[in-house]
């Protein structure tokens, strides 16, 4: 962005509140009272490390397609707000009424996926459905919802 002046003549500086997982050069000029200099050359290409996701996928359409499945669609969350390598999605998914340790996960490691059906799942029953992104360094907030099974037939 802009430039950033310091108030006296290191030869080092921490630049502080960048982006995690950016790539970023630098040019340096020498300033005093008859004027700056040229700036440098470029500095060579520097990347900040990853991190956690910020950002968590919306939710498009939730709902049951059968007495045994569940269809889930979402959008990716933007690209700014997974700080590290896309890795793809977590979909936890638990009857509603069960403790959290009962939950099951299908890991997609499709970033581009946008749609997945659960099956296999309990007849007329609440369940209790997540999802988030991760990268390497792990996984973002989740986006929740509740879908019920259809009845038997």
């Amino acid at each position: 962005s802009g430039p950033i002046r310091t108030n006296n003549s290191a030869t080092k500086l921490t630049v502080e509140g960048l982006e995690p997982y950016t790539v970023y050069a630098f040019h340096v000029q020498a300033v005093n009272e008859v004027g700056q200099s040229r700036p440098s050359k470029q500095s060579y290409p520097a990347i900040t490390l990853m991190e956690k996701p910020s950002g968590k996928p919306s939710i498009l359409a939730a709902h049951n397609t059968s007495s045994t499945s569940i269809y889930l669609e979402w959008s990716a969350p933007g690209l700014h707000t997974i700080h590290g390598q896309f890795q793809g999605y977590l979909i936890t998914y638990r009857p509603r009424d069960t403790s959290p340790r009962q939950a099951e996960e299908v890991r997609i490691t499709n970033p581009a996926a946008t749609s997945h059906t659960l099956e296999g799942l309990a007849v007329y029953t609440q369940y209790l459905l997540s999802i988030k992104v991760f990268n390497p360094e792990g996984s973002g907030p989740e986006t929740i919802v509740v879908v019920m099974t259809d009845e038997g037939a």
